[in-house]
């Protein structure tokens, strides 16, 4: 695939032309991707380790999840948990379009979900890569489902 890129002053939006003798899978793909690509993402998170006694700036790819316990919002990641001082909602919103609220008080990396089952009561647990699990709160499942093409 040839890729080009043009560099035009006073553009004020970004724009992607995608040529093509038809419209195949993977074209498809490309295309949903470039659709919901989020330029205002946040580039990084701060996140204080309580052990290393050292702020962290992180990428939102490294983050697993977001969660509010104790009324303290925590970032995990692969093998630690960093205090943040910013709330679920500020967060969530800077994290852009990979992470999903699944209850009142957690967002998850949708990157970083392995698997969802069925649990007692007709909820349904979300375990993410990194071993953590959440219960998903039936408010939020049809928006997850969505999301991950369920």
């Amino acid at each position: 695939m040839n890729v080009i890129i043009e560099i035009i002053d006073g553009l004020e939006e970004p724009s992607c032309i995608i040529q093509t003798s038809s419209i195949t899978e993977e074209i498809a793909n490309i295309t949903e991707f470039v659709r919901n690509v989020d330029l205002s993402v946040a580039r990084f998170v701060s996140g204080y380790d309580c052990e290393s006694e050292k702020t962290m700036i992180l990428k939102p790819t490294e983050i697993f999840s977001v969660c509010v316990e104790d009324k303290k919002t925590y970032l995990y990641l692969k093998h630690k948990k960093l205090n943040s001082k910013k709330r679920l909602c500020e967060l969530e919103d800077e994290l852009g379009n990979s992470f999903i609220r699944i209850s009142k008080s957690v967002i998850v990396n949708v990157n970083a979900i392995d698997n969802i089952e069925a649990s007692f009561g007709g909820a349904f647990l979300l375990t993410l890569k990194n071993g953590q699990e959440e219960y998903i709160s039936r408010k939020y499942l049809p928006e997850l489902k969505k999301c991950l093409g369920l």
